[in-house]
């Protein structure tokens, strides 16, 4: 490998000059073209490029890091909780609930009666899971909310004490 003899700056073509031992993203020699087929321009697919060479991403498809999601709902708002617990009503009565709701109830949920709403739902979504002997709540609700990718993680202490006023807005 040769070294450089100068402390001058370097070229565009001179900033990557070791192959890189990654497949390429952008075929310079080849005719350009997208994912489906179609061709575009040359200029356009080496406009893209970086000034290492590599493809830069756009921030449509950039990672958000492991840091909570902010969710733009007012759940703390007396007015939206209202809202959702009429909505929950509605589903519930329509979908044959079996117990009594009333708006009053959830507004202060008992353990009793969150454990009742959230068989209810399981089953809805599994027949087989909701019956199932072995059911334990407090370790299939946190994973169905993250599996549905619920914006607030909810916890299994937050199901021992799911009427608080700190909790419940957000199960809400």
């Amino acid at each position: 490998m040769d070294r450089r003899k100068t402390l001058g700056g370097l070229s565009p073509g001179q900033l990557n000059v070791r192959a890189s031992f990654c497949p390429a993203r952008v075929n310079k020699e080849a005719e350009k073209s997208n994912a489906w087929g179609t061709k575009i321009p040359v200029e356009k697919a080496l406009s893209r490029l970086s000034i290492a060479g590599t493809v830069r991403r756009s921030s449509a498809h950039t990672v958000k890091g492991a840091g909570p999601w902010n969710d733009p709902r007012p759940i703390k708002d007396p007015a939206f909780q209202h809202k959702c617990a009429q909505a929950i009503i509605e589903y519930l009565a329509t979908h044959k609930y079996e117990h009594q709701v009333a708006p009053k109830m959830l507004s202060s949920i008992s353990t009793k009666d969150f454990t009742n709403i959230m068989t209810f739902l399981l089953r809805q979504l599994d027949p087989t899971l909701a019956r199932s002997p072995t059911l334990k709540l407090e370790e299939e609700v946190p994973a169905l909310f993250s599996r549905l990718h619920y914006p607030i993680k909810i916890s299994r202490s937050s199901l021992t004490a799911v009427g608080s006023p700190h909790t419940w807005p957000g199960i809400l």
